[in-house]
């Protein structure tokens, strides 16, 4: 797992440091002489080294193979267990980890190595993420003793102290931080689906309740009259909906818009706006944009502007919105008449579709996780 997310700084720091040693238990690494190795795991045991642990995974190239005789059965891994450099001349590689799942049969670790294993109220893969934050990085680089060849003892780690939540809320970190890891990717904010669900697929694993009832308020759009000058308001259009749920703004009308109205129906930073007409054969209409632009803007009459009220993160309520459209296109198309060859969005009926409402902490939690994402566009 990478882990680089800003998201999982932030998710430590709401914990306060608790002693590591009563959650785990640390043990070194296999000694073997050149006459031990084997050609095969077939012969042998597969033996783990510093070079097959990088970025939170181990990885199976060039492999040694021992004796079964050299391992003890307290040094044979389980699936969840993590491996360490324990001994390296680098800062930088020494106390590195990753967390083992289970191939490659029998395997072990090498005496350069240590073995990490949690109890039932730890977290493997809560534990191996801190041990993969910059956080962890400033601690470790501290504790190694020697000159030429930094060590980590078992008693390093076991001294260490580091935030600890619940089981159910090292859960949850796994679940979203697995989803940080998968943000580089397009696609990645529709695990929100496999996270939250969606009542009208008989998800139960949340309160529901609909969309009106998550609102400030709704705001009709304008349109207003010509302008023939830079003077006016920028109006936004269906046209500068993207698919992706984001704006694009590099052709903005201007209109003139009678002030009051500027005043009362401009848009804030959260608003959501809902295309109300418009539609085509793929996409019908219902589509959705989230807008968080700096200077004054309002939506034309072909969108309606949602208002998240203060009970909802907006960007957890448009991403949940997001994804019912595109999901549930045929409930969305239900939704919709036509007349003149475009589809009209039923907005009464639209407003009273129900959503997963998770509790505040797990909106918050989504909504870094979403703006991480963003950021791995960038970055990756």
């Amino acid at each position: 797992m990478v882990v680089q997310s800003q998201f999982i700084e932030d998710y430590f720091n709401r914990y306060e440091p608790t002693n590591l040693g009563p959650f785990i238990s640390v043990i070194r690494g296999v000694s073997y002489k050149p006459t031990d190795i084997k050609e095969s795991a077939e012969e042998g045991v597969t033996i783990l080294r510093s070079n097959n642990i990088s970025d939170g995974e181990i990885n199976y190239d060039d492999l040694v193979y021992v004796s079964d005789l050299c391992v003890s059965q307290k040094q044979y891994l389980r699936s969840g267990d993590i491996v360490m450099c324990g001994s390296n001349g680098s800062k930088k590689l020494v106390g590195k980890a990753g967390l083992f799942t289970g191939e490659h049969g029998n395997t072990s670790f090498g005496a350069f190595c240590l073995g990490i294993r949690c109890n039932d109220n730890l977290s493997p893969e809560y534990l191996n993420a801190y041990f993969n934050s910059d956080m962890y990085r400033s601690i470790i680089e501290k504790l190694g003793n020697g000159t030429n060849i930094i060590n980590i003892r078992p008693d390093h780690i076991t001294s260490l102290a580091i935030p600890i939540p619940n089981i159910e809320a090292q859960k949850r970190f796994v679940s979203m931080s697995r989803q940080a890891d998968k943000s580089k990717f397009d696609g990645f904010k529709s695990q929100f689906i496999s996270q939250f669900g969606f009542p009208q697929d008989g998800a139960e694993k949340y309160p529901s309740a609909t969309i009106e009832s998550l609102l400030q308020e709704t705001i009709s759009g304008e349109w207003g009259t010509d302008c023939s000058d830079d003077s006016g308001t920028k109006v936004i259009r269906t046209t500068n909906f993207t698919n992706e749920g984001v704006l694009d703004l590099t052709d903005v009308v201007v209109r003139t818009i009678d002030a009051k109205k500027v005043e009362k129906k401009q848009l804030k930073k959260g608003d959501i706006i809902l295309e109300k007409s418009g539609g085509t054969k793929d996409n019908p209409v219902g589509r959705l944009v989230y807008f968080e632009e700096e200077g004054v803007f309002l939506a034309n009459n072909f969108t309606q502007v949602l208002r998240p009220a203060e009970v909802i993160n907006s960007r957890y309520l448009f991403a949940a919105l997001y994804y019912l459209y595109q999901t549930h296109k045929p409930l969305i198309k239900g939704l919709g008449n036509q007349t003149n060859g475009i589809q009209n969005l039923k907005v009464p009926q639209y407003l009273q579709l129900q959503i997963s409402v998770p509790d505040r902490t797990a909106q918050d939690d989504f909504e870094r996780i979403c703006r991480q994402a963003d950021k791995s566009k960038y970055l990756s």
